[in-house]
């Protein structure tokens, strides 16, 4: 069984006895008299964190029956009293910010409609403008008409326009409005930019305002949020602190004595054992994962190296991921791709690269042997398995010639290797299945066994 399984099936079976101790110490806790000591330690911490001046807390009985010696008990009732004034305080000082928080909103809102009716005199002043700039417009238009047709007759009278009584006197009349015109735009000119010159600094003069109310009221919000949330804290310390004080009353009062408790401590020294144990465990387990995937991304670095020697073209490589506890070898072109043959070239790259792996990796000890009987030259096509058969080929050389490989790969083919391979250095053995002889054990292993079989022998 691989190491990895062991160690998880270890860290199941202390996490059940985890489990069990567990259960085991809560049932345990359920007694009136670890109550007691449990919610007595708690009233002890509480008082020490809300009251760190105040001497002896630790030496305090709950009840002293004294009504001259201090107990936690009065102890207790003085504090829940005094959180209580603290809340009333905070709840003032809260309706306060909240009232100068809503009043910093009406400013603000005034302000913000004061900005918008000065936006609006500013388009009302672009208005009156464009009103006066109409009006120009129209009598600079009337001026060209007549400029245009001066060398008319005019329909009314046996004259040129440019002679004719009314045109000169309309002529005369636009040229006085022409001057008027130049001396009206002169004069909208200049009021127009004094108001937008007031406009513009009374708009700077209601930013810089509404600015400062904004500022003001983002520290409001933040001494009231601050109130909230030291508020809410008093608030937690109170109800734990009388949650705590009535949960002693009660167990105090269901006590039925002392003992038995060894049992309990014994459990919680067992419980640490366990935890111990568990952490143990899970670092050894973390660390032969570790191992694991060093390993696997040596051999997917080898199995990508031989895919790029394989397929030369540009983007493809390889993959090994662990899918359900096993291996899984893809080639991929950007995305991991599919089809007959980068399949079939996936299997056989993948046994390949886990004869080189075991070459340079101590903790690996498979067979020095690999055969493929025959892949398809087919399902590759032929120029990826020529491409194939070269790369194969090159392993000789790469790893050391043939006094330093340490593994043997045999390959069987049908179809012609590339011309360059069809020498005794790397055809070894020519095969024939047409005759016992040609085949590569000299005999017909399937055959042979059947005969065995027939014959009463053993099978193989």
């Amino acid at each position: 069984m691989p190491d990895e399984l062991k160690g998880e099936e270890r860290l199941a079976e202390l996490q059940r006895g985890k489990d069990r101790l567990t259960k085991d110490i809560d049932d345990r806790r359920r007694e009136p008299q670890f109550r007691v000591n449990l919610y007595e330690s708690q009233l002890r911490r509480s008082l020490q964190n809300l009251l760190p001046n105040e001497p002896d807390i630790d030496l305090l009985p709950f009840r002293s029956g004294d009504l001259f010696i201090e107990d936690l008990e009065r102890l207790t009732t003085t504090t829940l009293k005094a959180l209580e004034r603290s809340l009333d305080i905070n709840e003032q000082e809260h309706q306060t910010l909240q009232a100068q928080i809503d009043s910093l909103g009406v400013e603000l809102r005034d302000q913000e409609n004061a900005l918008a009716e000065l936006e609006t005199l500013f388009a009302l002043d672009a208005a009156a403008g464009q009103e006066l700039d109409v009006g120009l417009s129209k009598n600079e238009e009337e001026r060209n008409k007549i400029e245009q047709f001066k060398h008319r007759k005019c329909p009314f009278g046996d004259v040129l326009i440019r002679n004719c009584a009314h045109v000169q006197d309309r002529q005369r009349i636009l040229q006085i409005a022409k001057l008027q015109d130049a001396h009206a735009i002169e004069q909208a000119e200049v009021r127009r930019g004094e108001e937008r010159r007031k406009i513009a600094e009374w708009k700077v003069d209601l930013r810089k305002e509404m600015e400062r109310i904004k500022k003001e009221q983002q520290d409001a919000l933040e001494r009231r949020k601050a109130l909230v949330v030291h508020a809410s804290a008093q608030r937690d310390s109170a109800r734990d602190l009388e949650r705590t004080r009535n949960g002693l009353v009660i167990w105090m009062q269901k006590r039925d004595g002392s003992g038995g408790y060894e049992e309990l401590d014994l459990l919680r020294r067992k419980l640490d054992a366990t935890e111990i144990e568990i952490a143990k465990v899970e670092n050894e387990l973390a660390k032969l994962l570790r191992q694991h995937d060093e390993n696997r991304e040596r051999l997917a670095a080898i199995f990508s190296w031989a895919v790029r020697s394989v397929l030369s073209f540009s983007g493809y490589d390889g993959r090994v991921s662990l899918e359900n506890r096993e291996l899984a070898f893809s080639i991929t072109h950007g995305p991991a791709m599919s089809g007959e043959a980068v399949e079939s070239l996936a299997v056989l790259l993948a046994d390949i690269a886990c004869l080189v792996y075991n070459m340079v990796s101590g903790r690996s000890h498979l067979p020095g042997f690999l055969m493929h009987d025959s892949p398809r030259e087919a399902d590759l096509g032929i120029k990826i398995y020529r491409s194939f058969l070269r790369f194969a080929a090159s392993l000789q050389a790469l790893l050391g010639g043939l006094e330093s490989c340490s593994f043997q790969y045999v390959l069987t083919t049908t179809t012609p290797p590339p011309k360059e391979l069809q020498t005794k250095e790397y055809v070894k053995l020519q095969l024939n299945a047409s005759r016992p002889e040609g085949l590569l054990f000299r005999r017909n292993i399937a055959q042979a066994r059947l005969d065995d079989l027939s014959s009463g022998g053993d099978p193989l």
